[in-house]
């Protein structure tokens, strides 16, 4: 079904829709509304515009490129996206996406159950870091035109879930196993990277690229 009309001073030929999908009655019903304010919006322009809106693959593509590319974070970043959300997304439009969607896919992942000795663990910690890739996806959308400004960002509004404390010490029986792997390395400097880190706590890159000039021997 196609209808002729004009709009703004031109003629204009415009699909409302197939015959094996709609009835004569529901495409004259759809083409009175699509053609209502059509001097105002042209139903033609908005379905090329529609078609030409970019797609949250695209986006993930451009984030991994130009922005995650340059972070500590880009591991997580690309796994993150690449089995959880371009599954979901990968062929949607990115003004298509909605609150509640993002919300839901954040409560799923926190739904994963993890049994440990101590109990239960909700993923809590990779659904609230999932959905922070989320928002600043979205952010770059709208910085980079992809998206509306006037776009509200999904991913804005919601809770983050509470995260277990990570952080915790080694026992004695843990340190002397590590001590003792370490020992076992039959490459010396390799040995001296992870005790000049462990005694020092030092990060992998300082000790990589550490100088003897940074060290005073008569101390």
């Amino acid at each position: 079904f196609v209808i002729h009309y004009r709009s703004r001073g031109r003629q204009r030929l415009y699909t409302v829709g197939k015959v094996r999908i709609l009835t004569l009655e529901q495409a004259r019903e759809k083409a009175k509304k699509d053609i209502a304010h059509r001097n105002e919006v042209d139903p033609a322009d908005r379905h090329r515009a529609f078609l030409k809106a970019p797609t949250f693959g695209e986006l993930a593509k451009s984030y991994l490129e130009n922005h995650s590319s340059k972070n500590r974070s880009y591991k997580d970043d690309k796994r993150r996206i690449e089995k959880r959300l371009l599954p979901k997304w990968k062929a949607r439009k990115l003004d298509a996406i909605a609150h509640h969607e993002v919300m839901e896919l954040h409560r799923s992942i926190g739904a994963e159950i993890l049994k440990r000795k101590s109990g239960n663990s909700g993923k809590h910690y990779e659904a609230n870091r999932t959905l922070a890739l989320i928002r600043s996806m979205f952010n770059k959308a709208i910085a980079w035109g992809m998206l509306n400004a006037q776009h509200r960002n999904p991913a804005i509004g919601i809770t983050a879930f509470e995260e277990l404390e990570r952080e915790r010490w080694l026992t004695s029986e843990e340190m002397k196993a590590v001590a003792d792997g370490i020992q076992k390395l039959p490459n010396i400097y390799c040995r001296g990277v992870f005790w000049l880190s462990l005694l020092t706590g030092m990060r992998k890159e300082e000790v990589v690229q550490a100088q003897w000039s940074y060290f005073d021997p008569a101390s």
